[in-house]
């Protein structure tokens, strides 16, 4: 980190709150089982610093894009990424919580 400028130190910030953001995504799924949760997050910050160092390389913070997905029963699921990907995930398991769901973006 020694010789960053402002900027590089801001869009490393970003980037490493980012992928803190889609781990917390990830352990509040109350879809997936804990198992899972472990694996996914673990391998998601396994390369936050990859990313972080990627992102100041380029010059700019590029955000992980996460989705929340809300099931008729109250259940909340989430999938990272692409929105089709929660849609996919979504029309899987929308009949075990409720038969429906909306998707929303999380910022």
């Amino acid at each position: 980190m020694a010789g960053l400028s402002k900027k590089q130190l801001e869009i490393r910030n970003l980037t490493l709150t980012d992928y803190i953001k889609a781990a917390i995504c990830l352990l509040d799924d109350q879809t997936a089982d804990a198992r899972h949760q472990a694996a996914y997050t673990a391998g998601l910050l396994s390369v936050a610093e990859e990313g972080a160092n990627r992102n100041v390389e380029r010059g700019y913070f590029t955000a992980t894009p996460k989705w929340r997905i809300r099931y008729a029963d109250g259940t909340v699921g989430y999938q990272l990424y692409e929105r089709k990907y929660a849609v996919e995930i979504a029309e899987k398991k929308k009949d075990e919580y409720g038969g429906s769901y909306t998707i929303e973006p999380v910022e």
